[in-house]
């Protein structure tokens, strides 16, 4: 009988890029149960938003079955409040993020679905001042601006890496996870393998195009620790003598930047990048 097995849990979501206010969601919902996650399809999210997603509906159900927390992961109805995917899994609870109050107010309307027949529950917000999609797309210099997209020096399927435009030291470069996410942590285990790929393949480089003989990699986590993107990023400095700057290893003092710094221009970013890519052999 139904009451003797386990809880269904159906949850829905964009889900548009998967970062650390998702994942809390999802673990909750989690814990009431057997979780089932309704990816909103792209023609769907057109009709209610007017604009597609930045990720086609087949990458937001891909990420998220990354995410190894739901029994099935599916793209929802095409049609708006056809609630298809409520009739073939029949949920005992309907779980909402703390934000989803126009879906909450449309299945309390469907009074043939919810009499009876599943709850309702909100889950708790988790730093909704940070992490919120509208808020990490609208603040992600990373995800906004064309420039950095631009200069890219190498990439994988899940990482990318670039030259920051203020270095420290010449081929001062950052390497992050594709999808915007804040931390280490947030990450799944391919994109923590990519970043490294990556750093691994740009130490090479960096030696040949530098002369490095050593390497500064350290990422900032949090904004009291001097994050200043909300999207995770490795930095990879290639140190040499005569270096300027940071010049003392003591952990407190090299990780923090030694005064002020000028913008790099991009046609020079961009030569930086070629030289580099050279040393690559791609």
């Amino acid at each position: 009988m139904k009451n003797m097995q386990k809880k269904k849990i159906l949850v829905f979501g964009t889900f548009d890029g998967i970062h650390g206010g998702h994942i809390h969601f999802l673990k909750e919902a989690k814990k009431l149960g057997e979780l089932f996650v309704s990816v909103a399809s792209d023609k769907s999210i057109m009709l209610r938003k007017k604009r597609l997603p930045e990720r086609k509906q087949l990458s937001r159900v891909s990420d998220l079955k990354k995410q190894n927390v739901a029994k099935v992961v599916s793209v929802g109805d095409n049609t708006l409040n056809s609630w298809s995917v409520i009739k073939k899994i029949n949920p005992d609870v309907i779980a909402l993020g703390y934000d989803q109050d126009e879906l909450k107010k449309a299945l309390l309307k469907e009074k043939k679905y919810t009499a009876g027949k599943f709850e309702i529950k909100t889950m708790s917000a988790f730093k909704p001042r940070e992490l919120h999609s509208s808020i990490i797309n609208k603040k992600c210099a990373f995800c906004t601006i064309p420039e950095i997209k631009a200069r890219t020096i190498i990439e994988n399927k899940y990482a990318w890496a670039f030259p920051t435009n203020i270095p420290i030291v010449p081929g001062h470069v950052l390497i992050s996870p594709k999808r915007c996410v804040a931390t280490f942590e947030d990450m799944t285990k391919e994109e923590q393998s990519a970043v490294f790929s990556l750093q691994s393949k740009l130490k090479t480089a960096l030696k040949k195009t530098f002369t490095a003989e050593g390497f500064n990699i350290a990422w900032n986590e949090g904004e009291f620790a001097g994050q200043s993107v909300p999207h995770f990023h490795l930095h990879l400095l290639p140190r040499k003598p005569g270096d300027t700057g940071i010049t003392k290893y003591e952990p407190r003092k090299f990780i923090y930047r030694p005064g002020s710094r000028e913008a790099t221009p991009e046609k020079e970013l961009q030569e930086i990048v070629k030289i580099i890519r050279k040393n690559l052999n791609i």
